[in-house]
């Protein structure tokens, strides 16, 4: 049996003024350090952008009130593995989830947004449906592990 569900996207963090994602978390050397990740537009046109990452104290990020961080464990070894990058209706999105509904494709894709509050940024995750037509894969992406749902004829 094939997973439907969508491929999960890690929590948000703060690193400076920046959003990234916090993709793991551990202590060593009496200290709590963290692992994050977040996505380089580059500035090639049209944009071919990719994830960096790096770990590095704890006390360099900030969690935000609004992301659950339940879900990591204190481990080294366990990392949260991001979706792949897709280009949609112009902005840089992960693809979570392809669907098949009658004779179109719909891809399930999530991006980071900020909203426009006075004071420090509030980013946030956001999803939309978009019609295949209005994805571009990103070369050197692989997105094999993308579930699929196949929904009527």
């Amino acid at each position: 049996m094939h997973n439907t569900e969508p491929l999960p996207v890690p929590p948000l963090v703060l690193y400076g003024t920046n959003p990234v994602f916090l993709t793991g978390r551990w202590w060593a050397e009496g200290r709590r350090w963290a692992h994050i990740s977040w996505i380089v537009t580059g500035e090639q046109e049209p944009p071919q952008p990719f994830l960096t990452d790096k770990h590095l104290p704890y006390e360099d990020i900030s969690e935000l009130a609004t992301e659950s961080y339940q879900q990591l464990r204190d481990d080294p070894a366990v990392r949260s593995v991001l979706p792949p990058l897709v280009i949609c209706r112009g902005h840089v999105a992960f693809l979570r989830r392809w669907r098949r509904g009658g004779n179109t494709w719909w891809a399930l894709t999530s991006r980071v947004i900020c909203d426009p509050a006075p004071g420090p940024r509030h980013p946030r995750l956001i999803e939309d449906r978009a019609a295949a037509m209005d994805v571009r894969p990103i070369e050197g992406e692989d997105y094999r592990r993308v579930p699929r749902i196949y929904a009527g004829p």
